[in-house]
């Protein structure tokens, strides 16, 4: 008779130890996110609680908007709860002495920390999804109700077709692509493919069309490259040059406020948008760093993870308070530089993949070195 004894897991699976990691650290992460969207909650119904009630405005409505709000305030409260959970999580274990009995049996802080760095990886991909699509998707709802909410005509277009705009006067205003003020423009904003329609009343009617190969704005002056105009007069249509003529267009904040917005865009509609205009010869660097960034900055789960395990670490000691002070300095750090890092690359003077990942790039190194020189 032959027995084979196998293994009762053919796969490691979490220990004692793990699963008493992960409970405290998923117990400060659900305390920490719901302290923070609480927060979010109590800011935005204080801040817009006086218009319930007026124009048409109904608390159902303004629950709508918080709720596809949601997305977005996850988006900045979950880096920072979890860099919270894993200061706290590692803190609590360094007064308690657990982690230098740890230590004494020959466990690492590096074996300790494991399952946060691994629950990070699910923390990533969480935010992967959110941000590829579903962010985009509530944020333009969101816009929406919250143009309506302070009285606001919207702005919410179709974002991969060109651009539309009724002006004070009448006037109507194709244009493909708005070009921020950038070097490659010299420092003018400046509207590409634009056509204007005027029309009259009486019967209604098309009274003119005029078309730019672009208008940049120079000292509050519209000047055109390569444009005519053409009237129509009953039967009769003239058409002339007005390369030479300055142009008389709304306000620069308007095509600003008309043209795509990266974070109104999923993951492929940015993509398609970036293939398309890029295609044509337009700077679209601002939404270069965008498509990017939706790729970059899901990893900074892994970052702030990465960061919590050397600083809980060594600052455990001093007290909670002074983990969610660290927590909220550390945080307000990364997004200062990202958006440093952002406004940069979309005035095109760092590449759009260095200033999406720069920021990820810096806070790894940093941490990277702080695990390797603290005490394991």
């Amino acid at each position: 008779m032959v027995v084979v004894r196998l293994p009762r897991r053919i796969l490691p699976g979490p220990t004692l130890l793990d699963r008493y990691v992960v409970r405290t650290y998923l117990r400060l992460l659900v305390l920490a996110l719901g302290s923070l969207m609480a927060l979010f909650y109590v800011i935005s119904t204080v801040d817009l609680s006086d218009r319930i009630g007026r124009n048409g405005v109904t608390t159902w409505m303004f629950l709508r908007f918080l709720w596809h709000m949601t997305p977005e305030f996850l988006s900045y409260v979950v880096p920072l709860s979890i860099l919270i959970a894993g200061l706290g999580t590692l803190g609590a274990l360094t007064r308690t002495n657990e982690l230098m009995v740890m230590r004494a049996c020959g466990i690492s802080l590096y074996r300790a920390a494991a399952p946060l760095i691994a629950l990070s990886g699910v923390w990533t991909l969480l935010l992967f999804a959110m941000g590829s699509d579903v962010q985009a998707r509530s944020k333009r709802t969101a816009d929406v109700l919250n143009d309506q909410i302070h009285g606001r005509e919207s702005s919410t277009v179709n974002l991969l077709n060109p651009r539309w705009l009724v002006g004070e006067d009448g006037r109507i205003y194709h244009f493909q692509v708005y070009e921020p003020a950038n070097r490659r423009n010299a420092g003018r904003p400046t509207v590409h493919g634009l056509a204007i329609y005027e029309t009259a009343d009486g019967p209604y009617r098309l009274a003119a069309h005029t078309t730019a190969e672009r208008a940049a704005l120079d000292q509050a002056i519209w000047r055109p490259s390569v444009a005519w105009i053409q009237r129509f007069d009953g039967a009769a249509a003239a058409r002339r040059d007005v390369t030479a003529t300055p142009l008389v267009l709304p306000d620069v904040e308007e095509f600003r406020r008309v043209q795509g917005d990266a974070s109104q865009m999923t993951l492929g509609e940015l993509r398609e948008y970036v293939r398309r205009f890029g295609e044509s010869g337009y700077n679209i660097a601002e939404h270069e760093v965008g498509l990017h960034q939706k790729l970059a900055f899901p990893a900074v789960a892994i970052i702030m993870t990465l960061l919590a395990i050397p600083f809980g670490a060594t600052t455990g000691r001093k007290g909670a308070l002074y983990g969610i002070a660290l927590a909220f300095l550390l945080a307000g750090a990364y997004f200062l530089v990202q958006t440093f890092f952002t406004a940069v690359g979309a005035a095109g003077i760092m590449p759009p993949a260095l200033a999406a990942w720069g920021t990820n790039a810096l806070f790894a190194m940093g941490a990277l070195y702080l695990l390797l020189t603290v005490r394991t």
